[in-house]
């Protein structure tokens, strides 16, 4: 099975978001709160069901959408056996569909699982850091239980019923056990067998008191049934005595029932009296408030003194009004012309200090020209002097650059010959060293010694053909070849020394610095000539600096101005050309306040009624006129609308009058139909009939609690009747417990007598206990066997046509782990209850003991194997949430080594923030989280 397509309807922060898996490893790239382990828990939503607040064992959120888009999705699944198909789960259904649109059973997605649980999936085909040590107490046993789990459906509660009955069985029996129950019981039986042994004496007495006991028992027995009699008769006459003092309450409520008379009201009539009093009370508080209001209404409307002087001069006002809407736009133009004159006042000043000339001074007409054509003379001659200067400049600092360079290459060539001397020192030093005449003394030591002793042999006359003469014979050859070995080698290392190159490199050395050196002085002499020209290119430059100033001082300008401005830009045309808009603008701001003055000439007769202090301020008087005609306008407003208010609630007044005519006749209508003389009476008489109904029930109530007991209580004839009989069955019931006491003293003091006899044990007694043993060992051995016949029979029917997974597993833990380790540790031992590792060295390690990073690598190859294992049980995508962080760079390059390989039969989906990730596999294999989160 593989995934080939994911659609999330809603799921935390994913909405409306689909993406297609094409590639067999697909990596999901992004930082955190990216959505990774989203996707990841709604695969695993989809596949098993959405997470709720009491099964979070690897999920913490149920990743519910914010906004109330619909919780769920979709997933397209491939290579299924029923091919591709939909798995779609929301909050309220799932549904499995073909991609034909056909509507498949929802047994099919148990099918395509193979088995695998929930569990299982968390354990080996989803896995992230946090729960990647969760297979730390793992072992064959739990390992066999997983295999045995998939690939079968309903499997898992076979295996779960098979290790209740492992745990039963153990509880029951357990070899060199002394607590289960089969162990125990087998301990007590020989204990109880030897007791027997023990037991011979004490027989008659204990027959005695078996019989005494049972006498005594047997009278306690008859004296408890009379005594269960007669508390049974003293129950029962209580019981009778409640049920008449209920009997006479039930006579009084009839009594009270025989003296009220019952008034036909209809059902809904105190409800709707009680309304209709109700509103009425309301209605009355109303009109007390609309009489107010037209009082107030009333007394507002003869205090707008402003309505009637409005009024007589609607057509002035509209004069008014119209003539300061023109006014608006001509104080508008006017204060646009004023801020041009500022604006041009402004730029006058601006393009004479721009210019930096004298207004008054500047001279204009043909002398202006023939002062710009002089001045462009001067500003030539200037132009080329500062070009020859900079180009002067420009060589000098090649130079500068050139001179430096062979001086640093001097320095680097004396300091390559320090070193080299140095080595040379140290060469000749070693030399020294190895050659040294010392290293002749050992073979002229054993010459000398051989040459002695055959002159002392000589010179004694004895025979030169002796042992003795012959070996110092060899040893003064010996000696003699030692020291022409030793100057051959130290001739050889003095050759070796004279030929070395190093003594030629030093001479170069030595040249290419003295060359150098040479070759910079030259530099030297160019660069001093280049100074000078520029001393002298500098001098002419502040002749015409001095020149130009003279010449902008006789046309008016500032000795400091910019002689190119001057020049280029004319700034005395522009000057010249702005004074004239200047002036035309005076013209116009004096026609536009001519219009201003006859408007105010105009509104007189309404600023005699609503005086304005500042008439000089037009914009404040435009807005006085326009909020005295919005005031007016709005007191005719409101002179209108008080008017529509009063007529309105004269309206209300008439309405509210006739609604509390028509409820009183209503009331009227239900106090004649029950005969009432007023509201309190017709009260009352419903009082009586709620009365009368309440002593009915309870009536009823009596009659029921009473209706088995009728005939008893007709034949009583007063309540102490009761009490005396009651009184008389209590002092028999008393009579019989005292009876009963002197038996019981009896029978304690045999029990007590048997018991002692007991302590030592009876042999009837030990001998029932012998058999009753018995039968509980047959019990539980028939028990054990059951239950043990059960579980092998669950395990073979599981195992049924399936080789051990286990073997084929381990090899494949050896092969992963020994890749990811890098060849450090060869093989993984899984035991029955716990996991060890032994190294290259053959030390075997708990995984305690190993780092951390190794550790969660094994922990990663036990799942890979399973998975790798089982895919002929089921197959299933592997899908990783950034579970390696805590690898270095080179176990995690050997990691996804191992992920490339499995992908070729696996598909796995991969979650990740690694950029070496990115760069070990192939990019188009990448869907990049993040880019979707901002888009």
């Amino acid at each position: 099975m593989k995934i080939k397509r994911l659609e999330i309807y809603g799921y935390g922060k994913w909405v409306n978001q689909s993406f297609d898996i094409d590639a067999q490893l697909q990596i999901f790239y992004g930082p955190n709160e990216t959505g990774k382990s989203t996707i990841q828990s709604f695969i695993k939503s989809i596949l098993f069901g959405f997470p709720d607040k009491r099964r979070r064992k690897f999920q913490q959120n149920r990743y519910e959408p914010r906004h109330g888009e619909s919780y769920g999705g979709r997933i397209l699944l491939s290579e299924t056996p029923y091919g591709e198909i939909w798995v779609e789960r929301t909050a309220k259904f799932l549904t499995i569909q073909t991609k034909e649109g056909q509507v498949l059973e929802d047994s099919v997605l148990k099918e395509i699982l193979g088995g695998l649980d929930e569990n299982v999936f968390d354990y080996f085909y989803a896995f992230n850091l946090n729960n990647l040590q969760e297979l730390a107490n793992i072992g064959s046993e739990d390992l066999n239980d997983f295999f045995l789990s998939i690939g079968t459906l309903g499997s898992d509660k076979f295996l779960a019923v098979a290790k209740q009955f492992e745990k039963d069985t153990d509880e029951l029996y357990k070899r060199q056990g002394t607590n289960p129950k089969l162990n125990q019981l087998l301990t007590e039986f020989e204990v109880l067998q030897r007791q027997v042994q023990q037991i011979k004496q004490k027989h008659q007495r204990y027959s005695y008191l078996l019989s005494q006991q049972q006498a005594e028992n047997s009278a306690i027995n008859q004296l408890n049934e009379s005594i269960k009699d007669i508390e049974h008769k003293v129950r029962n006459l209580d019981q009778l005595i409640n049920r008449y003092e209920i009997h006479l309450k039930d006579l009084v409520v009839q009594r009270k029932l025989d003296q009220l008379i019952y008034t036909e009201i209809p059902e809904e009539a105190p409800t709707e009296v009680d309304a209709a009093l109700r509103d009425n009370r309301e209605s009355e508080k109303k009109l007390a408030e609309y009489r107010e209001r037209i009082r107030n209404i009333d007394e507002e409307l003869t205090q707008l003194t402003r309505y009637t002087w409005a009024k007589n001069r609607q057509q002035d006002r509209k004069e008014w009004q119209s003539a300061t809407e023109e006014i608006k736009q001509v104080q508008t133009q006017i204060e646009q012309l004023q801020r041009q004159i500022h604006e041009a006042e402004e730029m006058l000043d601006h393009l004479a200090k721009q210019g930096q000339f004298y207004p008054e001074k500047i001279v204009q007409g043909e002398e202006y020209d023939r002062a710009i054509d002089r001045g462009l003379t001067i500003q030539g001659n200037k132009d080329q002097i500062q070009e020859e200067n900079e180009s002067i400049r420009s060589e000098r600092k090649f130079l500068l650059e050139q001179r430096k360079a062979y001086q640093n290459n001097a320095a680097i060539a004396r300091q390559q010959v320090a070193q080299l001397e140095n080595q040379r020192v140290n060469d000749e030093e070693q030399l020294i060293q190895q050659t040294q005449l010392s290293h002749y003394l050992p073979g002229f030591i054993i010459l000398l010694a051989g040459v002695s002793y055959v002159f002392y042999q000589f010179i004694q006359g004895q025979s030169l053909s002796s042992l003795f003469v012959i070996v110092a014979v060899l040893l003064a050859m010996v000696g003699l070849g030692q020291m022409i070995y030793i100057y051959l080698k130290h001739r050889n290392l003095v050759q070796s020394f004279q030929n070395n190159p190093i003594h030629q490199k030093i001479i170069d050395l030595h040249e290419q610095e003295r060359q150098f050196v040479e070759q910079g002085k030259a530099f030297g002499l160019e660069i001093n000539d280049r100074e000078m020209k520029m001393e002298q290119l500098q001098e002419d430059l502040a002749k015409l600096m001095k020149e130009q100033q003279s010449w902008l001082s006789s046309m008016g300008f500032y000795p400091t101005a910019d002689p190119e401005i001057v020049l280029k830009a004319n700034p005395v045309k522009h000057y010249l050309e702005t004074k004239v808009r200047y002036e035309k603008l005076l013209t116009e701001e004096a026609e536009q306040q001519a219009r201003i003055s006859a408007w105010v000439e105009l509104i007189k007769p309404l600023l005699t009624r609503f005086p304005f202090e500042q008439t000089e301020r037009i914009r404040p008087l435009i807005r006085h006129v326009e909020e005295v005609e919005a005031s007016l306008i709005q007191t005719m407003q409101r002179a209108n609308a008080l008017e529509d208010r009063r007529k309105l609630t004269t309206h209300s007044v008439e309405s509210e009058e006739e609604a509390i005519k028509q409820r009183s006749q209503l009331i009227q209508n239900y106090l004649d139909q029950a005969s009432a003389k007023d509201v309190i009476d017709f009260k009352q008489k419903i009082n009586t009939n709620k009365e009368i109904e309440d002593l009915q029930a309870k009536h009823q109530l009596f009659a029921e609690q009473t209706q088995d007991y009728a005939q008893e209580l007709a034949k009583i004839q007063n309540r102490q009747e009761l009490s005396e009989q009651l009184e008389q069955q209590q002092q028999m019931l008393q009579r019989a417990k005292e009876n009963l006491t002197p038996h019981m003293h009896q029978l304690a003091n045999v029990m007590v007598e048997i018991n002692r006899l007991q302590e030592d044990g009876s042999y009837e007694e030990l001998s029932q206990q012998i058999e009753n043993k018995k039968a509980k060992i047959r019990d539980v051995i028939i028990e054990w066997g059951q239950k043990h016949i059960a579980t092998a029979l669950i395990y073979d029917t599981l195992r049924y046509g399936m080789e051990n997974p286990l073997p084929e597993m381990n090899e494949k833990v050896n092969e992963l782990f020994y890749k990811l380790s890098g060849g450090r540790y060869t093989q993984v031992k899984i035991n029955k209850n716990s996991i060890k590792v032994k190294q290259f060295s053959d030390i075997l390690f708990e995984p305690h003991e190993l780092s951390q990073g190794t550790l969660e690598q094994l922990y990663v190859a036990l799942r890979l194997a399973f998975v790798e294992s089982a895919k002929q049980m089921v197959s299933m995508p592997i899908i990783i949430d950034d579970a390696f962080v805590n690898f270095d760079e080179q176990r995690r390059q050997s990691m996804y080594q191992v992920l490339k390989e499995m992908s070729e039969r696996h598909q796995i989906l991969f979650f990740t923030f690694d950029q070496l990730a990115i760069d070990i596999f192939e990019p188009d294999h990448e869907i990049d989280l993040e880019e979707l989160d901002q888009a």
